[in-house]
């Protein structure tokens, strides 16, 4: 049984980046497409109905992808770098 781990809702979330889109700068040699890294899920477009209302960052790619363009993994929880009192 496979289960969709693509993201609903933003957050951090592991993912693996394996088409990068049209308008990325470097991306065909930027897509590495077999190493899993952390990626920032965000709110792109205010529409909820909009497909592509979220997008993720990629580390040292300056346009954010469609999450299409991934494997996703589970995402990676909040924390906090305050030290606990």
């Amino acid at each position: 049984m496979t289960h969709d781990l693509t993201p609903t809702e933003p957050g951090t979330y592991w993912g693996r980046w394996h088409t990068h889109a049209p308008d990325t700068r470097d991306g065909k040699d930027a897509c590495p497409g077999d190493i899993w890294e952390v990626h920032r899920v965000f709110i792109h477009a205010v529409d909820p109905d909009d497909p592509d209302q979220l997008r993720a960052f990629v580390p040292g790619v300056e346009e954010p992808q469609p999450l299409d363009f991934f494997e996703w993994g589970p995402r990676v929880w909040p924390f906090s770098d305050k030290a606990a009192a």
